[in-house]
């Protein structure tokens, strides 16, 4: 039940709870389901090394879907932002090198990546964006679905301050179209991250 008192997958039109934590639904903290991403369909669960993390560290979490095909210009990141109705609250991650040392910072989809920001951030000299191939080959997720969670290997993480607004944020979980929705303060713990401000606005 939400705060409301209605069922927690009978929320409004645009937002439909499609997992929570896989049969521990009572893990769930009331509020953990947003309004925050508009979702096109019903979807089955959906089972990768993120939400088996999740899953094992008894984290309270939820499943949602979302529509790949946007008509926003820009680059394909795999997380079209007009597919949010609060793309502030939905983080895409972002795969860089910094002076030869691989680091994932996760920032809102409507913005993109400031280097400078990052390498500072690590005590760097210089920060690039990983190509998607290589971010793939790096994390053992597809190129449009990369998660801050369940990496093949952990790898340093910075999460974009901004995460700190909400009660909870989204992340994707590992699988195109899907993404998982969690507290910040779980999602720094488990990637074991540190904030900074390393976005700018589109």
């Amino acid at each position: 039940m939400n705060r409301l008192g209605s069922p927690i997958w009978a929320r409004r039109s645009k937002v439909c709870i499609t997992g929570t934590s896989y049969g521990r639904p009572d893990r769930l903290r009331p509020g953990i389901a947003g309004y925050g991403v508009q979702m096109v369909k019903k979807s089955a669960a959906v089972h990768t090394s993120a939400t088996k993390v999740l899953y094992q560290d008894n984290v309270p979490y939820a499943i949602h879907q979302y529509d790949t095909h946007s008509h926003a210009a820009g680059p394909d990141w795999g997380m079209p932002p007009d597919s949010f109705d609060d793309p502030d609250r939905v983080f895409r991650t972002v795969i860089t090198i910094v002076d030869d040392t691989p680091t994932a910072a996760l920032i809102p989809v409507n913005c993109v990546i400031d280097e400078v920001l990052v390498s500072a951030a690590v005590g760097g000299s210089t920060a690039l964006e990983a190509s998607p191939e290589d971010a793939s080959t790096l994390t053992g997720f597809p190129e449009k679905a990369i998660s801050a969670i369940g990496m093949k290997e952990p790898l340093p993480t910075l999460i974009d301050v901004a995460a700190l607004d909400f009660k909870t944020v989204y992340i994707s979980a590992g699988e195109e179209g899907f993404t998982i929705e969690l507290s910040p303060t779980d999602l720094l713990r488990l990637t074991n991250a540190r904030t900074a401000p390393i976005a700018r606005r589109l």
